[in-house]
């Protein structure tokens, strides 16, 4: 029985263990560094790995090792053998492999996610740290901020002495995420001992941002390019043309490494080329022949495909078409059943099925199938799907250049099969366990009984639409018959977890919010329900103001659609327009006769929003211009008591609204929060420095628990707004909160009580820059005493805050020894709280008197320290000259009788050692009872047995 509870914990704990991981990120790139390095060659990469700035990157000397490449050397590989090399040396590394494919789902968060996931994933198991974090976010149904996975990774990085962060083709990142991603995983690396290493191809803004790493350019070397043609002729029809033949063989390899131009790329397309002929003298004329640019090699193995009967040709253009122009990647079986499914079928046919070997087999060597983890749905359990992709990212390049020639239909083409696959007549009904009734479409794909029927429905349902809109003259008929099968349309979109869409549905709403023109047209025309609702009660208005499908919307506002309405939150069509960023939408709606009466509306959310806020919030300058000149604006409409200007981030738009006369720059919530306090709060310094330069705003205006805008950015560690803050002379940074505590207190004592649960050491550097320029003002009362009367010295040596310690302790006539109210002093705290450097650093301090100072309980610090059991602060304070070993508290105890009735042994042990010559064991307590006789009364055998032969 208990090998079988001791099973099944294990089994539910590997469970709990894969949902975490899944959780923190989808994104698998030790599955994709697997891939990867099984593709390489033997012995390649040598020369990378025994190269100078590599070794002194790997010894530390070098933190950050930047490597350009062109397009198709191999950087991709070399970042994998690195990787490997680094992993059978013990060493950690962690992996980020960037594909442009999949720039949707790589941002900047998801692969700061995705390295704190390989530390989870290194220690094998889920640590209390990792399990608290998770809890909380699911408790709360959020999702982890950047900084808060900036502060985890950071936080986990702390326990390894070295770590190796190797990102591999940044320049496939996009542009926006670039720097914030170089910028985070340096500024970690400052931090924390963490070797970067990056590659990427060489473009001048990638390497500004490298100027002061050392560069390692890599390129092809002709022994690594050998080495793969010798590995590709050793098998295959390549291998039996040369058998026997070594002159041949030669002549191949000086060939192809000549032409190749140091481009592995170019090397692997030649090889495809060469491997194509049937004889040897047609793989001699092949190989006089070989292409010397990749454009070139692409349109050599385009001619190819050419040469191949009609039906293959056929199908290799429609391969290349499906992987350069759909709208995600798709999996081996999504594009089969894609290819499969037949216009005006019932059924698929599985004999129409292709397979995946003949898929790649006809198209020259441009497509590969390589395993990619699925993160376009949220089915985070499956393991990584083999999917088509390019052999290269040139590849897309180059066959997007040439669409209008080489693939004029290929929208009609997809359009036509989602739609076809889509009409299928079971695709919605034999689905075991969501017949007739609406389901999730992601359990559809990972439910184990469905058996994946219709693996390409999940692409077909998300993407029809957007096909569409360029061929929805060409597929009318096929469009209006999905529409209108209410059964279908509510089956697929009904879903409680489909997003954009919901429950109650109707055929309007998705041809709004395709952006179905004609087809939004035709049904209307015959009767549809021009505001008809969803059971989040949004119309087909508000879907296309949410998907900015300009041209519906004015279509439905020329039928007289209803701009008043409002969903279940109380949000209009003009929020959604806003909201979507999309200018011609909102002119659209502003335009409507109806209009005016709704500007000004405020949701019914938690924060009610406006359209004016919601455009401050999306910091958008335009869309901000455009409502402001819109008549009858009105920037604080009623019902929101949130200042707009507590949500502006950019110094423009805050511009632009105090430029307004009704505006209140001044203005206070319903926690007396002002502009001012928000901006500090979050760290906007420029929106500061403009609201400060104000005479209609209070700099030091306190909210509803006393806190000024100062306090805000100094407790939310936002040190540039602090220093705005400091510059002027009319902040006051002794002003106090409801606690009767200045900011310096503030600060101290957030980091007890209001910090992010899983600090990060960069916070802790804000903490002390912005404690440094707090103290250096002359005007700080660093002795200000609060409610308590507690200092904050005493709160940093409570805190065990040492460099703020020092700071203060630096100041001129700071005092040590002020008591609070319990009659505590800096000391006593840091020695309950074991800060033993802390302590040191206030023994040693001139004006400390003695170390034997009582509170009114007539504790010292001594008693303190024993009664916590902190043994180095104990021992330190008995070896001092000055220490009263025989004192008493006021209830007539002496501290040997504390530490006896508190069975502290280790401590009896310590006082007997350091201080047995000076020790009054005699001394009676309050009881007239000696040590001996309350060891003897109680059985403290230990204490009773020293005692006994104590004079």
């Amino acid at each position: 029985m208990e090998k079988l509870q001791d099973n099944a914990d294990q089994k539910q704990n590997q469970e709990i263990y894969l949902k975490i991981i899944s959780w923190i990120s989808p994104l698998n790139f030790r599955a994709v560094q697997s891939e990867i390095y099984s593709r390489r060659v033997d012995g390649t990469g040598r020369w990378f790995l025994e190269s100078e700035k590599f070794l002194r990157w790997v010894d530390g000397t070098e933190s950050c090792l930047w490597c350009p490449g062109n397009p198709g050397v191999g950087k991709t590989v070399l970042a994998s053998i690195a990787t490997n090399h680094l992993q059978t040396t013990g060493l950690l590394v962690l992996n980020v492999f960037c594909d442009y494919r999949s720039q949707k789902t790589q941002s900047v968060s998801q692969i700061i996610a995705a390295l704190f996931k390989q530390l989870v994933q290194e220690l094998g198991y889920i640590s209390d740290f990792v399990k608290a974090i998770y809890d909380d976010h699911r408790r709360l149904d959020t999702i982890p901020s950047l900084e808060q996975l900036r502060s985890y990774l950071s936080r986990e990085l702390q326990q390894y002495e070295r770590v190796y962060i190797i990102v591999d083709a940044l320049d496939e990142v996009k542009d926006e995420d670039r720097d914030l991603l170089v910028k985070i995983l340096r500024s970690i690396g400052s931090e924390i001992r963490v070797s970067l290493l990056v590659t990427s191809r060489n473009i001048a803004s990638i390497g500004s941002l490298f100027r002061d790493c050392t560069a390692l350019s890599i390129r092809a070397t002709d022994e690594d390019i050998g080495a793969y043609i010798a590995d590709r002729l050793s098998r295959g029809h390549l291998a039996s043309h040369i058998s026997g033949r070594g002159e041949l063989r030669d002549d191949i390899i000086n060939g192809v490494i000549g032409a190749a131009k140091g481009m592995f790329l170019l090397a692997c397309l030649h090889m495809d080329s060469l491997a194509e002929a049937t004889n040897r003298r047609h793989l001699r004329n092949a190989l006089a022949e070989l292409p010397d640019t990749v454009a070139d090699a692409y349109n050599e193995a385009l001619r190819r495909i050419d040469s191949q009967g009609k039906h293959r040709k056929e199908l290799a253009y429609r391969i290349l078409s499906w992987i350069a122009f759909a709208k995600r990647p798709l999996t081996v079986l999504e594009l089969q059943h894609a290819f499969a499914v037949e216009r005006g079928a019932q059924e698929l046919d599985v004999e129409n099925i292709t397979d995946s070997d003949v898929l790649c087999s006809v198209c020259a060597g441009l497509v590969v199938i390589e395993l990619v983890t699925p993160t376009e749905l949220d089915y985070p359990d499956d393991p990584p799907s083999p999917t088509f992709c390019f052999v290269h990212y040139t590849t897309q390049e180059f066959l997007e250049a040439r669409q209008s020639d080489l693939f004029p239909h290929i929208q009609l083409d997809i359009a036509r099969s989602c739609l076809s696959y889509m009409l299928l007549q079971n695709v919605h009904l034999d689905i075991p366990g969501f017949a007739f009734r609406s389901f999730d479409i992601t359990r559809l794909l990972v439910d184990p009984h469905s058996e994946r029927r219709y693996p390409f429905l999940a692409y077909a349902f998300c993407y029809w639409g957007l096909h569409c809109i360029q061929v929805e003259d060409s597929l009318q008929s096929d469009i209006l018959q999905l529409l209108r099968d209410q059964q279908r349309i509510s089956a697929l979109y009904g879903g409680p977890h489909i997003v954009p869409f919901g429950r109650g549905i109707q055929p309007l709403h998705l041809a709004a919010s395709f952006g179905m023109l004609r087809t939004t047209e035709i049904l209307l025309a015959s009767g549809a329900n021009l505001d008809c609702a969803d059971a989040e009660e949004r119309t087909p208005l508000i879907y296309a103001a949410r998907a900015a499908t300009v041209d519906i919307v004015a279509c439905l506002l020329r039928h007289g659609a209803n701009t008043s309405v409002t969903d279940r939150w109380g949000r209009t069509p003009l929020m959604w327009a806003v909201s979507a960023v999309s200018e011609d939408a909102v002119k659209q709606l502003l335009q409507s006769h109806s209009i005016s009466e709704d500007i000004n509306a405020v949701s019914r959310e938690v924060t009610p929003e406006s359209a004016l806020s919601l455009a401050v919030r999306g910091g958008s300058l335009g869309m901000v211009n455009l409502l402001l000149g819109v008549d009858g604006m009105i920037v604080h409409p009623v019902g929101r008591t949130r200042s707009i200007l507590a949500d502006v981030a950019s110094v423009d738009i805050a511009q632009s609204l105090l430029a307004r006369p009704d505006i209140q720059p001044d203005w206070k919530d319903d926690r007396l929060m002002t502009p001012l306090s928000y901006a500090a709060q979050e760290g906007r310094a420029g929106v500061v420095a403009l609201l400060i330069q104000r005479d209609d705003v209070d700099v030091n205006s306190k909210d509803f628990c006393g806190m000024t805008p100062l306090a805000h950015a100094a407790v939310s560690k936002r040190v540039d707004v602090v220093k705005v803050l400091l510059e002027h002379s009319g902040v006051d940074p002794n002003v106090r909160d409801d606690f009767g505590r200045t900011v310096l207190a503030q600060l101290i004592v957030a980091s007890d009580y209001f910090q992010d649960p899983y600090p990060s050491s960069s916070l802790e550097g804000a903490r002390e820059e912005i404690s440094a320029m707090l103290l250096r003002r002359c005007d700080v009362d660093i002795s200000a005493q609060d409610m308590y009367g507690t200092t904050p010295l005493s709160f940093a040596a409570q805190s065990g805050l040492l460099a703020i310690v020092k700071m203060i302790l630096d100041v001129e006539d700071a005092s040590v020894d002020i008591k609070d109210q319990d009659g505590r002093v800096p000391l006593s705290y840091a020695a309950q709280y074991g800060h033993l450097d802390i302590v040191q650093l206030l023994l040693g301090r001139n004006g400390m008197r003695s170390s034997n100072i009582k509170d009114n309980t007539g504790r010292t610090p001594l008693v303190y320290a024993a009664s916590n059991e902190h043994l180095d602060i104990v021992e330190v304070l008995l070896r001092r000259n000055d220490v009263d070993i025989n004192h008493q508290d006021v209830d007539g105890i002496p501290f040997l009788h504390f530490v006896a009735r508190h069975w502290l042994i280790d401590v009896f042990d310590l006082i007997l050692d350091v201080c047995g010559e000076i020790l009054d064991v005699n001394v009676k307590d309050n009881e007239g009872k000696t040590l001996l006789s309350h060891a003897t009364q109680y059985c403290y055998n230990h204490m009773a047995g020293h005692l006994y032969f104590m004079p």
